[in-house]
């Protein structure tokens, strides 16, 4: 067991696991220094620049309340769609389906989570803790994930880095309802965190888009339609790429309203 780290950082998602922790920071801290041992030095939030309204209305709330101690400083490492559009890189940095011509589905490599939000937030701690070696393999950064017991397909463990990663929730016997609880209890209604256009959503967070923000959707269904334009990493004539597991254009697609098939909701794996 690692004793105190020299740093420790919390990486907030907006989703209602990291708003539950981060919230405990501004209310009852002491429950998480009983636990943890220690407390944040820095609260990062890594903007992919394609987060949903409600991400971005979560972090301005939380930061609404301007505490100095715990201030949420948002990073970036780039626009994600602009670079996917422009760069000139026709590597997929989000993993949407892949349809071969002979009808089997796969999916492209998921890059989005290393390449803006682990990387984002890692070199902002580098900076702030002035670690100028970067390949320091030595444990010396606590980095606080809000992941809950609920969810043990999402606990990582931490190997070969300065990165420790450590989860508050699962430290407290939290699960997902309990830190929708303590949110209400502070008077703030929290939402799953993603970004718009994420092919991990399930038909009921498409649904949700579609009825409760109707631009982001049709933001979301232009994405659609733009990789299968702008993708030609493959032949066109043999593979074509959509954001819904369905492979069908995201406007023609009748969502069941099925619940999560996919653990990784980009608070606890994305927002490392």
């Amino acid at each position: 067991m690692l004793g105190k780290l020299p740093y420790c950082a919390l990486s907030f998602g907006g989703g209602v696991q990291s708003s539950a922790i981060y919230l405990m920071l501004i209310y009852e801290p002491w429950r998480l220094l009983e636990v943890m041992g220690e407390l944040p030095d820095k609260v990062y939030f890594a903007d992919t620049g394609a987060e949903t309204q409600n991400t971005y209305k979560a972090v301005e709330y939380m930061q609404s309340f301007k505490s100095i101690a715990f201030k949420i400083e948002v990073v970036s490492n780039g626009n994600i769609l602009e670079r996917q559009y422009t760069s000139g890189d026709f590597n997929p940095l989000f993993p949407f389906f892949i349809k071969q011509i002979d009808g089997n589905i796969g999916m492209a490599k998921r890059q989005c989570t290393s390449e803006y939000k682990i990387r984002a937030i890692q070199k902002a701690c580098r900076e702030a803790f002035k670690l100028t070696n970067v390949k320091l393999m030595v444990p010396t950064i606590s980095q606080w994930l809000g992941i809950s017991i609920d969810e043990p397909e999402r606990i990582k463990i931490s190997e070969g880095t300065a990165f420790v990663t450590r989860y508050p929730l699962v430290e407290l016997g939290w699960d997902r309802d309990r830190c929708v609880d303590y949110c209400l209890r502070w008077k703030w209604t929290p939402t799953k965190s993603r970004c718009f256009m994420c092919p991990y959503q399930s038909d009921a967070n498409w649904l949700e888009l579609k009825r409760d923000s109707p631009d982001e959707f049709e933001n979301a269904c232009l994405v659609d339609e733009k990789i299968r334009e702008t993708m030609l990493w493959r032949d066109a004539s043999t593979s074509k790429c959509y954001l819904h597991r369905s492979c069908v254009p995201l406007r023609e697609v009748q969502f069941k309203g099925e619940n999560d098939l996919f653990a990784d909701e980009c608070q606890g794996m994305c927002a490392i």
